[in-house]
């Protein structure tokens, strides 16, 4: 299967995740930590299910629907209480099925991954904190980047927030 989607109904919050060996894993997971009261897990299964409205929307709409997405992933991701998630598979897992997304609904635009120990690039991310005071390397992400393919620059939306070490 080539990754690819096509425009999803409101309701199905699991098609955006189909397609992929990994899907299966995501969908239970999200799925017992929502009803065992994750809150987080919750937000981001009612994100999907908005995500196809919000990407038909304006554009201002699309990238905060991103964005919060982006920042609720991370935050389920990085969550110490779940040592058996990769921060690697789950950060390429989730920006493909993402940039999926966005590539059914049309949108120009694209999240670039921020891995742990990437090298901090100051015009592609913003340091929210350091864990040394320097801003040499990232030590986890906190949202990804959104740029814009479509621009011959690769113009910026969003800049990735990042806690640096």
């Amino acid at each position: 299967m080539d990754g690819s989607l096509k425009p999803l109904a409101a309701s199905d919050w699991t098609a955006l995740l189909a397609g992929r060996d990994e899907s299966p894993l995501w969908i239970e997971l999200l799925r017992r930590r929502a009803s065992a009261g994750d809150r987080v897990a919750r937000k981001i299964i009612d994100l999907l299910g908005a995500l196809p409205h919000a990407l038909a929307a304006s554009a201002e709409g699309a990238l905060g629907a991103v964005q919060d997405l982006s920042s609720c992933v991370l935050d389920f991701v990085n969550d110490q209480d779940q040592p058996d998630i990769d921060v690697v598979q789950a950060t390429l897992f989730w920006t493909n099925r993402i940039n999926c997304a966005l590539d059914a609904a049309k949108r120009s635009m694209r999240l670039r991954k921020i891995y742990p120990r990437d090298r901090f690039d100051h015009d592609t991310m913003e340091s929210v904190a350091s864990e040394t005071g320097y801003n040499l390397t990232v030590a986890r992400a906190l949202t990804w980047t959104i740029f814009d393919p479509g621009d011959p620059r690769n113009r910026v939306l969003h800049r990735g927030k990042v806690v640096t070490s």
